[in-house]
């Protein structure tokens, strides 16, 4: 059990070192990684403006996070729950992650969610 802890937040210290540096990097340059979806069609994808989301939060902008981007602004705290539930299970038992049904059901409603959300801001672009 240990050793799986250790393993997990081992992974969880890459994955906040590898975010805290691109933050740096977009709070320091203004610049981040572009949308190729966005590039080739000029339409944006439903993760267009994860990134300034995320900057907006880390500088307690509420109202700006939920301005680039609110599907995702609405789904964090399932995907933050999912995770840290998900790494109880695996740190306990040694189990993957396997999503039980409550969670697949929620998972596609998400997907749904973001393709109907991806849709509807590019359907704005044309009206207004």
């Amino acid at each position: 059990m240990k050793k799986r802890a250790a393993s997990l937040a081992a992974k969880a210290a890459v994955l906040f070192a590898a975010g805290a540096l691109y933050f740096l990097f977009v709070s320091i340059t203004g610049y981040g990684i572009p949308c190729v979806f966005h590039s080739l069609t000029g339409l944006y994808c439903p993760g267009c403006g994860i990134t300034r989301m995320v900057m907006s939060l880390m500088n307690t902008d509420i109202r700006g996070a939920v301005r680039y981007n609110a599907a995702a602004f609405f789904t964090l705290p399932f995907f933050v729950a999912y995770f840290i539930r998900h790494s109880v299970l695996y740190i306990k038992n040694g189990e993957p992650f396997l999503p039980n049904l409550a969670e697949r059901v929620a998972l596609y409603i998400i997907i749904a969610v973001f393709l109907v959300f991806g849709a509807a801001r590019n359907i704005a672009l044309f009206i207004g």
